[in-house]
């Protein structure tokens, strides 16, 4: 095989990854300690509790993205987030939404 289709091969293959891989429904940045929605449609009382729990637990960085899985959302986090903090935040979620 040549080294031109070889490359084409390559950059096929990344295309269809790129495709297939799930887009999220949400997501929700945490800059300086802040929490924001930055696409999708998120409840901001939902924000606004992440946000407390943020400040709280003194996360200054991180991503929260809700990903549509059978008809419910989960939640998948950055690693900048610690897990007890990920399960406070999902027991929020599942509470209130």
């Amino acid at each position: 095989m040549r080294t031109t289709e070889l490359v084409a091969v390559i950059l096929i293959l990344v295309a269809v990854l790129l495709a297939c891989r799930p887009r999220p429904v949400f997501v929700i940045r945490i800059r300086d300690g802040t929490a924001r929605a930055s696409r999708g449609p998120v409840p901001p009382a939902f924000v606004g509790q992440v946000d407390d729990i943020c400040r709280e637990q003194h996360i200054s960085n991180g991503t929260i993205r809700g990903f549509l899985v059978r008809k419910r959302i989960i939640l998948a986090f950055s690693r900048q987030i610690p897990p007890p903090c990920q399960q406070r935040i999902r027991n929020i979620w599942n509470v209130h939404f």
